[in-house]
């Protein structure tokens, strides 16, 4: 927002668009934060200070330590660990030591066959790729948890 990619009413826009296109698939988001300050501003919510996941888990009483932070760069799976997180890189390596996926479907399918029932944080760039890999996310999510459907 602050950089003006996009205005406040646009991110609210989608936002909700993507809250009811899920809904429909049987998935809710809790809620949706993103920082509003531009890089000059130094806030603790820009990435990769952890303000807004901090937040989050406040909001909604999740522990950090069994959460994922997924993202398409570096600085998004540094938020993570920085806040306690583990960080998820999703596409090329781009010298991430942590988990690397080469996709959120690859991420879904490791994370569907493991024992874990996290909680995750989703970050991208680009709202498409987010919202298709959400589509493919929401459909084992609702197999692991309902069985086949």
């Amino acid at each position: 927002v602050a950089r003006g990619y996009f205005t406040e009413s646009e991110a609210h826009s989608f936002t909700c668009c993507l809250q009811e296109k899920l809904k429909s698939s049987g998935v809710a988001i809790r809620a949706f934060y993103y920082c509003h300050h531009s890089p000059e501003d130094n806030c603790t919510c820009r990435k990769p200070k952890p303000g807004l996941i901090l937040r989050a888990a406040q909001d909604h009483g999740i522990d950090l330590s069994h959460s994922f932070m997924v993202g398409d760069k570096i600085s998004d799976a540094l938020t993570g660990e920085n806040a306690g997180c583990r960080g998820v890189l999703i596409g090329e390596n781009q010298e991430w030591t942590g988990m690397v996926f080469s996709n959120l479907f690859e991420f879904s399918l490791w994370l569907s066959s493991s024992p874990w029932h996290p909680e995750i944080f989703l970050s991208a760039r680009n709202f498409q790729i987010l919202e298709a890999g959400l589509y493919e996310y929401a459909g084992i999510l609702k197999e692991r948890l309902y069985g086949r459907l």
